[in-house]
């Protein structure tokens, strides 16, 4: 639930209390990890004594404020214009290692937001304090978010079970690792990945859907078959995945297709080159793809510039969507902007706003965006000051008044407080273009946010 900050809760104010709060939430934490330790040592020290347990994991917490997202100028009937709420999340990752070949890795988020809820928010988002999201009300849950199984071979890596899935520069699959992320590829998978020298070949099979279990035709299974060269030493990375999946069951982004994403990453000293390219070749639906290319530079005292260039092709029935990870801007592509979402969801809800989706209250789809990053690490890497400034448009317009969808301007600064804590503060303008509506308002807003890693 979003409720706007009160007039006495002053910036001090808010900092005071989220401090009382996320001290509050780590002693808890720090007690839920003591209780999971004992459980799963009586369980493991009576049963199989060679068995170890590791816990890992990550707290985050923020708070968020948006001026405009619907993009109206003035404040919509019965609505406000503005947007403020705080956020954490607690994630967890239990893993059990029964001896040199077999592990269970699993990982777990204490809060997470149920479709109960008035606000969907994306699959790994947490939660918002308010008095009314709590587990008696059913907004909250236990949402164990993966559970598989690893045995090491003389072979090679065989994996089963709900698992993470990364591949190149993330805009096909991307595991949602660190700990800002809001999203991450789970899959069903049974996998082997056999390791000869830096080369990496991998066969999977996954089962997207499973509808009647006696029956095949309302399922979504997936082919694949991966090849990977990395080189440590000359600092190269380049791979190619494919993939068949056959979707049976209704499918609202993609139909059954020939999947195929070729990478590739290559660092000289300071300079870093990058770039990724999939194509999605449907049987009853368009052909579309989508690209990503990376460009970094850093100095020797600090200074580090990026560019970006990023294509998404739409039809006229499907277009390329990004991975939800990939966020090149604070506020588009990112956050719900104008009134068809209203105020139903956050960040795109669960299915997140992405390159390529529908933004606005229109149908444009597709993008094609260029962003450049200007940014310096202060000397011993304990702060970093940047800004980001980029623009977008659509690739295929449909009802939308014209393609261009602005210019958006962000700052950012971080603070690395200690190895394993660092806080970030964010603020971005969108001046929309007449691809948003013709009289889109100016959109503004900032972000304030800490991360915790154990």
């Amino acid at each position: 639930m979003e409720q706007a900050l009160s007039p006495g809760l002053t910036p001090s104010r808010l900092g005071s209390v989220c401090g009382r709060q996320t001290h509050l939430e780590l002693k808890i934490l720090r007690q839920i990890r003591i209780i999971i330790l004992t459980v799963f040592s009586a369980c493991f020290s009576t049963g199989v004594n060679s068995a170890s347990f590791n816990l890992s994991g990550n707290y985050r917490f923020g708070g968020n404020l948006y001026k405009n997202l619907d993009l109206t100028r003035g404040n919509p009937p019965g609505r406000s214009g503005t947007t403020s709420f705080l956020e954490h999340r607690a994630l967890i990752r239990p893993d059990i290692y029964v001896d040199d070949h077999f592990s269970v890795k699993s990982e777990w988020s204490l809060m997470q937001n149920s479709l109960a809820n008035a606000t969907t928010t994306p699959e790994n988002f947490g939660a918002q304090l308010g008095g009314d999201s709590n587990q008696q009300n059913g907004t909250q849950l236990l949402y164990i978010r993966r559970a598989y199984l690893e045995w090491a071979s003389d072979w090679g890596i065989f994996k089963f079970g709900r698992q993470p899935k990364s591949w190149g520069l993330g805009i096909l699959y991307d595991a949602g690792n660190e700990p800002l992320n809001d999203f991450g590829t789970t899959v069903d998978r049974a996998g082997f990945q056999a390791m000869l020298g830096n080369l990496d070949l991998s066969l999977g099979y996954e089962k997207g859907a499973e509808g009647s279990v006696n029956t095949d035709h309302d399922d979504i299974d997936t082919f694949e078959l991966s090849m990977e060269y990395t080189n440590s030493e000359t600092l190269f990375d380049v791979g190619i995945l494919y993939a068949r999946n056959v979707r049976s069951a209704p499918s609202p982004t993609y139909g059954s297709s020939h999947d195929i994403s070729i990478f590739l990453q290559k660092k000289w000293d300071r300079f870093q080159l990058g770039g990724e390219f999939v194509s999605i070749r449907q049987d009853h639906r368009s052909d579309v793809f989508g690209g990503l290319a990376q460009i970094d530079w850093t100095s020797a005292n600090g200074w580090n510039l990026g560019l970006d260039g990023a294509v998404s092709t739409a039809g006229k029935d499907s277009s390329f969507n990004f991975h939800q990870n990939y966020q090149p801007f604070l506020i588009l592509f990112r956050q719900n902007t104008g009134l068809k979402g209203g105020a139903a969801s956050v960040r795109g809800g669960t299915t997140g706003a992405s390159v390529g989706t529908a933004t606005g209250d229109k149908d444009g789809a597709g993008a094609m965006l260029a962003k450049a990053t200007v940014a310096y690490a202060f000397p011993k890497k304990i702060y970093k000051l940047g800004v980001d400034f980029g623009t977008a448009q659509f690739m295929r317009k449909n009802s939308s008044d014209s393609k261009n969808l602005g210019i958006e301007f962000d700052t950012h600064f971080s603070h690395k407080w200690y190895d394993n804590f660092t806080t970030y503060y964010t603020a971005g303008m969108l001046f929309p273009g007449s691809g948003l509506g013709s009289g889109a308002g100016f959109v503004w807003g900032g972000q304030i946010r800490g991360a915790l890693v154990f």
